[in-house]
């Protein structure tokens, strides 16, 4: 199991700030709003079963061409029609841990799991 360790974190000047260097990597999709909540999903995410079939509406079809009017009455012009889909989804449970030693922190002279609690949020964020 990965955990910090005093080599990761120990500095000669003890009494220093440790100061974190935060990614600057965004994630535009996540961030441009375009991702919603879904009360559907939320349900099949709790479910519990791990496994659910979605049913919904297929676009409509580009490649079919466009009526052309006309005042002809036995002109009559071509109906599209709406189909159905479906699909399997499958809910996943993912987790992170991290793992910080009481002697790092002391001789860091700083909190490590402080500083991932700080970007903890982030990093879920990041996996989009």
């Amino acid at each position: 199991m990965a955990s910090t360790q005093l080599s990761d974190i120990f500095v000669a000047d003890y009494y220093g700030t440790l100061e974190p260097v935060n990614s600057p990597e965004k994630t535009a999709v996540y961030e441009s709003g375009i991702i919603t909540r879904s009360a559907t999903l939320d349900n099949i995410a709790k479910n519990g079963q791990g496994t659910s079939e979605i049913s919904y509406w297929q676009d409509l079809d580009a490649d079919e061409a466009p009526n052309i009017s006309n005042d002809d009455p036995d002109d009559l012009g071509a109906v599209g029609k709406a189909e159905q889909g479906s699909m399997r989804a499958r809910t996943l449970y993912l987790n992170k841990g991290y793992g910080v030693s009481d002697l790092t922190a002391e001789l860091a002279n700083a909190e490590p799991m402080q500083h991932i609690r700080n970007r903890f949020g982030t990093y879920w964020t990041r996996q989009w």
